[in-house]
């Protein structure tokens, strides 16, 4: 949570979506080209935590990526130049950040980060004071001499990164001039004659015997010399400071001592035992490659059916009296729909007098007040659209009758409201099911690492549309029925050995459960189809069976050959949306806790979107599939599940999630009663089949709900 929030502080002081990682890194970083905004994970104190966002922050809105090259100074000079420059800056800019900057030094510095304890300050080279003087010198002041305080407060004048360059050359030259001062003085000194330093006695002078004698302290009795006596810790650790004290001329002119110090100890404030982040963006979608149009699909199962002479006969008149059967519902969930939309329209209007008086009601003026003309405004509600994402995966099978023939009435039902609909499939694979013929021609999509994979035979295929007339809608009804009617015979084994039902086309095979892919590419598909279709909010429904597989990123294996592979998605990676700006870091695995992000990508990418969905399950599989969504308070879903074979859930990413039971989603409700059935078991019957009637109702009401 920690890191989240100083995330979006970064992106707030740097006002751009820059992008903000988290990673087991010694020291924070800024990649200018790039506006990639690197963060160690710290263990720090709020105030240290934001004053070294704000100071990374700084070179992101006020480094240049260029000038960097052939410096005529080291790159450690002009460091120490431009984070004085960009500190003052941002606190110019966030003036709230100067006492971050203050508190945040002090406490790392009361913690010895530029190892100056016990030191004789004087003894630091220039560039040394001059960092310590603009990051702590507030509280710990600074030695200058009289010649050096000019450039000292060059550097406090540095406005533009020019300046800051320039300052930095300035130091560095004088420091060089300073040490060949220095070395000219020494060589001088050593040429010098001093008198005995050749070792040769002069003329009179006379060895004395104390000139080679020890101290009394340092001979015994026998002529031998005592061991030195033990200093004391003290004297040794001043010692032994004062050589750390001096650099070398070269060693002066290369690094910035402090500096140094202060980098290698923030791994200290490394968060101990941080598991790495892996950061996946979400991928640009070809849409035009990936979707396949509606009557493409259908001209062409059409031009197959007709050139292998399939009879679709008694087909078609089992979906005419399907239609007429379910008519029935559709007119149920519309004079819903219009209930509930009359509902919405009267809470929105609202009523006010005009000033004018009505003259209807002036014979009420000595009984009632109220004889002025009244005004009602009823405020616009929105258009609606809705995209069904139907799962078209083998597992599917045993169940995909039963659900096309709900979503022919869902649709039958927008068709009518005259509401915008698209009906996609997502699959994969599904061109090699049901011959051996050859499948549509797969183009290799474009993989990036850091990107969420896509598969190359991944296809999102409108089999169900609102645009063109009734008619057409009629058509893709019917041919959608025929394949539905298929597998419906093909699971339950009612075909047997009969070759004279029509298969569906090979295209149009069931293949793998892709349900991520499909959320990423309608995700990007939603605010082309909203203005498309000049739809204001958008409903997406999801129908399915089971969970998604797993999806992968773009992972770049350079030390092996230059190409992208796909990497699992795993615990600790994270999720990030340019647009939005926001981070998904929740993620367990690349299915079930992926889906569940992913469907919050859609809702916070898209405003006004909202995602239900129609998810069918075994009768002894609603508490596993339960815990899979991390719901653990399942007692009132099991109860409900247990008294009407369906449950809505409100505690999951969609908006609403309507679990039914398996083979009870069909809108077919029989009563089968035996020739002797006595009266009680005609009642029994009877009232299983209102209630299953009653559940369905229900589902399609909590959905027309939604809807207006």
């Amino acid at each position: 949570m920690k890191t989240e929030i100083k995330g979006t502080l970064a992106k707030l002081l740097a006002t751009e979506n820059l992008l903000v990682e988290h990673k087991n890194v010694e020291t924070a970083a800024f990649d200018v080209a790039n506006r990639v905004l690197t963060l160690p994970m710290w263990e720090a104190s709020n105030t240290v935590y934001n004053m070294l966002v704000g100071h990374e922050v700084g070179h992101a809105l006020f480094t240049p990526a260029e000038g960097l090259e052939d410096l005529p100074c080291p790159k450690s000079f002009l460091n120490v130049t431009e984070d004085a420059r960009i500190e003052k800056l941002m606190k110019r800019k966030f003036p709230g950040l100067g006492k971050d900057f203050y508190q945040g030094y002090q406490q790392l510095n009361d913690r010895d980060f530029f190892s100056i304890e016990n030191r004789n300050l004087m003894k630091l080279s220039l560039i040394d004071r001059i960092n310590l003087h603009y990051k702590i010198g507030a509280y710990a002041v600074m030695p200058f001499t009289d010649s050096e305080l000019p450039l000292r407060d060059a550097v406090e004048g540095v406005e533009t990164f020019q300046d800051a360059i320039d300052a930095a050359i300035d130091i560095f030259r004088f420091m060089k001039e300073e040490i060949e001062k220095k070395k000219e003085e020494m060589e001088i000194q050593g040429n010098a004659t001093i008198p005995g330093a050749s070792g040769d006695q002069g003329e009179g002078e006379e060895e004395t015997e104390d000139d080679n004698d020890t101290d009394d302290y340092d001979k015994d009795p026998d002529g031998g010399a005592y061991d030195e006596p033990p200093r004391p810790e003290e004297e040794i650790a001043n010692d032994f400071q004062d050589e750390m004290d001096y650099l070398s001329p070269e060693e002066q002119l290369e690094k910035v001592e402090t500096q140094d110090s202060f980098n290698g100890k923030m791994e200290n404030l490394k968060a101990r035992g941080a598991q790495e982040v892996t950061y996946v963006n979400l991928p640009s979608v070809p849409l035009d490659t990936i979707i396949v149009d509606n009557k493409v699909i259908w001209d062409k199962a059409e031009q197959l059916w007709n050139d292998t002479g399939e009879d679709f006969h008694e087909i078609d008149l089992k979906f005419n009296e399907f239609c007429k059967r379910t008519r029935k519902d559709v007119n149920y969930l519309v004079k819903e729909f219009e209930c509930r939309k009359a509902a919405s329209t009267y809470a929105r209007t609202s009523s006010s007098k005009t000033g004018v008086i009505d003259t209807s009601k002036l014979h009420n003026y000595k009984i009632a007040e109220d004889i002025f003309k009244r005004v009602t405004k009823t405020t616009d509600g929105k258009n609606h659209g809705l995209i069904f994402l139907l799962d078209w995966s083998g597992s599917m099978s045993r169940e995909i009758s039963d659900t096309v023939y709900q979503l022919i009435n869902l649709c039958q039902f927008c068709k009518k409201v005259d509401i915008p609909f698209d009906v996609y499939t997502f699959t994969s694979d599904g061109g090699y099911y049901c011959s051996n013929e050859e499948p549509w021609d797969y183009p290799e999509l474009d993989h990036k690492a850091g990107e969420l994979w896509i598969e190359d035979r991944f296809r999102l295929c409108n089999l169900l549309t609102s645009k063109g007339n009734k008619q057409d809608f009629q058509r893709q009804c019917r041919n959608l029925y025929r394949v539905a009617y298929y597998y419906e015979g093909y699971y339950y084994g009612i075909y047997g050995e009969v070759k004279s039902v029509p298969r569906p086309p090979h295209f149009l095979g069931l293949g793998g459960t892709p349900l991520n892919e499909g959320l990423v590419c309608v995700n990007a598909l939603i605010p082309e189809w909203k203005a498309a279709h000049n739809v204001e909010k958008t409903h997406l429904v999801v129908l399915t069976d089971g969970e998604a597989n797993c999806m992968g990123y773009g992972h770049e294996r350079t030390n092996y050959v230059d190409r992208v592979y796909c990497n699992a998605i795993r615990w600790g990676t994270c999720i990030r949306d340019r647009k939005t700006g926001r981070y998904y870091s929740e993620i367990k695995n690349g299915n079930v806790s992926l889906t569940q992000t992913l469907i919050r990508i859609i809702r916070d990418h898209n405003p006004g979107t909202s995602v239900l969905g129609f998810r069918i399950c075994q009768p002894r599989n609603l508490s596993m599939f339960l815990r899979m969504n991390d719901i653990w308070s399942t007692e009132k879903y099991k109860r409900e599940w247990s008294k009407n074979k369906s449950v809505v859930i409100t505690d999951t990413s969609y908006n609403e999630l309507y679990v039914i039971q398996s083979n009870d989603s069909s809108e077919e409700v029989s009563m089968e009663v035996k020739e002797d059935a006595t009266k009680g078991q005609i009642r029994t019957a009877f009232r299983k089949a209102l209630k299953k009637k009653v559940n369905n109702r229900r589902i399609l009401a909590t959905f027309a709900g939604q809807i207006a």
